[in-house]
C-alpha cells in the first residue's frame, strides 16, 4: 500500500445539503451527511451508544482510543504509556523503543512528532499481550512494531477510529480488513527540521519529486503501482477515470486543510470501505477550471453552498471522466 499510485473506491457524493442531516446508504451501513465534517457519519450495531445515541466519549489528546480489560498493565507498559510522542528510546517506558522524528523506522523516514511503539519482529504475538488492542505492522523499516488496530469503515463522528488528531486515521495493512491507526505528515511543518515525505507521510532529509496536489496522472494498472515510475509529489489517485490525480494521505472527515505547503485542499477521495475517521485522499479546492490542469482536470462545483460557504471555495479539482457525483 506505499507505492506510487491509490484505488480509490469514487468520488464521495456530498449531496444536497438542504437540511443539517440528510440520511443515505453507504455500503449497508445507516448514515447521515452532516455539514461540520464535509463527510458522512457512520453508525453501525457495532457501536456502543445507547438509545439516546450517547456514545463513548473520544480522547481528545490525539492518543488513539481503545478498550481495555482492566488496569493492570501488560508487558510492563500501562495503556496511558502506549504510542507517546518520544525523541529518544529513553522517553519510552518498558521494552518499547522510539520511531524518532529523525530516523528511518517509519516507512524510510521518521514518524512524525515520534512515536513510542514494541517491536514484534520476532514474536506479532507480543501485541496481543498489550492492554489495548494493537497488531503488528511492517513499517519499513528494520523492524515490526505493535500499532493501535482498528477497523476501517465503522468512524463515526462521536467516534473516530483512531481519536480526533487530525493526521491520525485507520488505514489497512493490507487488502483484508485489518487495519491500523496511523500518523501521517501533510507538510513539512509536522517535521520539525525535517520534510514531509507525501508518499509515505514520514519526516525524511528532503522530500520526493513530482507532480503536485491535483495534477493528473497515470493510475496504476493490476500491480497496485508498485513498479511504476512515480509521477506524484504524493499518490496517484484513480478516481475511476482514465485520468487520475496527484495526492496524498489525509483524515476523512478532517476539517482542517489538508493540501501541503501552499496548496488549498479537503479530504475528499476514500477509498473502498473507509469512512469517517479513515484514511483518505486529499483533493485540490478550486474556484474556476484554469486553477486546475484542464482540459484533463477541471473545477467541479460543490452541489450544496454550505459546502462553499466553509471552504471559501467552488469546487474541487476532478479528472473530466469522473465528475462529483
Amino acid at each position: 500500500m506505499d507505492g506510487g499510485q491509490y484505488r480509490v473506491h469514487r468520488v464521495f457524493p456530498l449531496g444536497v445539503l438542504s437540511a443539517r442531516r440528510l440520511a443515505v446508504s453507504l455500503r449497508g451501513l445507516t448514515c447521515r451527511l452532516v455539514v461540520v465534517p464535509l463527510f458522512a457519519a457512520c453508525s453501525s450495531p457495532s457501536e456502543q451508544c445507547d438509545e439516546d445515541n450517547n456514545c463513548p466519549p473520544v480522547e481528545g489528546d490525539g492518543k488513539p482510543s481503545g478498550a481495555v480489560d482492566d488496569d493492570t498493565p501488560s508487558r510492563d507498559i500501562a495503556a496511558e504509556e502506549l504510542w507517546t510522542g518520544c525523541a529518544k528510546n529513553e522517553d519510552c517506558t518498558g521494552e518499547q523503543v522510539c520511531l524518532a522524528e529523525g530516523g528511518d523506522d517509519y516507512f524510510g523516514g521518521g514518524y512524525p512528532g515520534g512515536l513510542c511503539a514494541l517491536p514484534c519482529s520476532d514474536d506479532p504475538a507480543v501485541c496481543d499481550e498489550l492492554p489495548i488492542a494493537a497488531v503488528c505492522v511492517e513499517a519499513g523499516g528494520e523492524q515490526a512494531v505493535c500499532l493501535h488496530s482498528c477497523q476501517t469503515g465503522f468512524g463515526s463522528v462521536a467516534a473516530p477510529s483512531c481519536g480526533d488528531r487530525e493526521m491520525f486515521a485507520c488505514d489497512s495493512v493490507s487488502t483484508g480488513r485489518e487495519a491500523y491507526c496511523r500518523g501521517f505528515c501533510i507538510s513539512d511543518r509536522e517535521c520539525g527540521a525535517g520534510r514531509c515525505d507525501l508518499r509515505t507521510g514520514s519526516c525524511r532529509d528532503d522530500h520526493e519529486e513530482g507532480g503536485e496536489l491535483g495534477q493528473p496522472c497515470s493510475p496504476a494498472g493490476s500491480d497496485g503501482g508498485a513498479n511504476a515510475e512515480p509521477q506524484c509529489r504524493g499518490l496517484c489517485a484513480n478516481v475511476g477515470a482514465e485520468v487520475g490525480v496527484c495526492s496524498h494521505r489525509c483524515k476523512l472527515g478532517g476539517l482542517s486543510n489538508c493540501g501541503a505547503d501552499g496548496e488549498a485542499g479537503v479530504c475528499r477521495f476514500p477509498p473502498a470501505g473507509h469512512s469517517f475517521g479513515d484514511v483518505g485522499f486529499c483533493a485540490r479546492l478550486c474556484d474556476v477550471s484554469s486553477e486546475c490542469f484542464p482540459p484533463a482536470v477541471i473545477c467541479e462545483p460543490f452541489s450544496a453552498n454550505d459546502l462553499r460557504e466553509m471552504t471559501g471555495y467552488v469546487g474541487v479539482c476532478v479528472p473530466a471522466g469522473a465528475p462529483l457525483k
